[in-house]
């Protein structure tokens, strides 16, 4: 009852009010080129967590490698330290 009572004072304002926001943009980002950055330790799971890859057999966004990523279920690669 305490929560249907505050609900029921909770005046909300959308801080847009009228307006419509923008369409939203896609945009790529290049963290690190060819090699992960100075004292970086590679972490991850599955069978290959860093794999680096080159074109054109792959897609190479900047630089002159790639990594891509393979495994069963969720899996996940990540650096730490840099």
């Amino acid at each position: 009852k305490a929560i249907q009572a505050g609900i029921a004072n909770w005046d909300y304002a959308d801080p847009l009010g009228d307006l419509k926001p923008t369409a939203l943009k896609q945009n790529d980002k290049v963290w690190f080129d060819d090699e992960l950055p100075v004292g970086a330790k590679a972490q991850g799971n599955g069978p290959n967590p860093w794999k680096f890859v080159t074109a054109p057999k792959h897609p190479v966004f900047s630089g002159k490698v790639s990594t891509v990523r393979t495994g069963k279920g969720i899996t996940q690669h990540f650096f730490t330290g840099a």
